[in-house]
């Protein structure tokens, strides 16, 4: 390293969010190839929900969201409902493994 002119700059924990992406398996962290049981279970979540329904039907145009495949997407991330049940099971995907770097116990 003695070989390289850098400078170490102190930058606090959830400004650093270029570290903690690269902390991130990738393949977990990507939901596109989403398996038909988590799919369905969006689409139940979906269909109790009034805005999710509306943006499925075309009845809300924004630029932000997009539906493909009858999953609906904001910001080319797969959108959750506020209260989503699959959100732990995200969580648990992205951080239980032992490339995470640590594992949640019992959330």
């Amino acid at each position: 390293m003695q070989a390289y002119d850098f400078d170490i700059e102190y930058v606090k924990g959830k400004e650093n969010t270029v570290a903690d992406a690269l902390s991130r398996k990738p393949a977990t962290c990507s939901l596109m190839e989403v398996s038909a049981d988590r799919k369905a279970h969006l689409l139940v979540e979906y269909s109790n929900k009034k805005f999710a329904c509306e943006l499925m039907d075309g009845h809300i145009r924004d630029d932000k969201y997009r539906v493909v495949d009858y999953i609906i997407f904001y910001k080319d991330m797969i959108y959750l409902v506020p209260e989503s049940k699959l959100k732990e099971n995200i969580l648990r995907a992205t951080h239980d493994t032992p490339l995470a770097g640590w594992v949640l116990k019992n959330l």
